[in-house]
């Protein structure tokens, strides 16, 4: 759960002094101090609770770049994933993700299989349906940290018209 540095040694006026180096995870954390050789002095226990504090964040994990024909949707969905900055980027399942049209002309179509609050993985993902021709910006972020933002750029295109001969 963390670590404890001691001083086996007290100063000037009998105190000693320890620092305790909480780990990464929750919970509650018992230092027991005694003085070794005198059995007459008591020992005590501290109990010292730590908080699990979350910094939310999110990444781009796929879909930026695509194009996709005008009234149609893009080939993959965007794909954003909820961390926590605080414990090496770990998942953040059910975060409330927003997605917007930032820019350009598109719309934002949420897939069955994905939805606006992160999975188990911490995953969640959106639609697009372009339009008109040009590009597009769409921005996610977190609804509990809206300064962290991520930014996809795709690309809507005219359908090619095939001319057929003789007709």
């Amino acid at each position: 759960i963390g670590s404890l540095i001691t001083i086996e040694s007290t100063n000037a006026f009998g105190l000693a002094t320890a620092a305790l180096h909480p780990g990464p995870t929750a919970g509650v954390i018992e230092v027991e101090v005694t003085v070794p050789g005198h059995p007459a002095i008591t020992g005590y226990t501290y109990r010292v609770h730590t908080v699990y504090h979350v910094t939310p964040g999110i990444t781009k994990i796929s879909g930026d770049g695509q194009i996709a024909v005008v009234g149609r949707c893009l080939p993959q969905p965007l794909i954003v994933k909820a961390i926590d900055k605080n414990h090496d980027n770990e998942p953040l399942p059910g975060s409330e993700v927003r997605f917007e049209v930032i820019a350009g002309n598109a719309v934002l179509v949420k897939p069955t299989n994905m939805d606006k609050f992160a999975d188990s993985d911490g995953l969640a993902g959106v639609q697009v349906i372009m339009t008109s021709e040009g590009s597009a910006t769409i921005q996610a972020s977190l609804w509990n940290n809206l300064e962290d933002k991520v930014t996809f750029t795709v690309s809507g295109k005219l359908p090619k018209i095939k001319k057929i001969q003789g007709q």
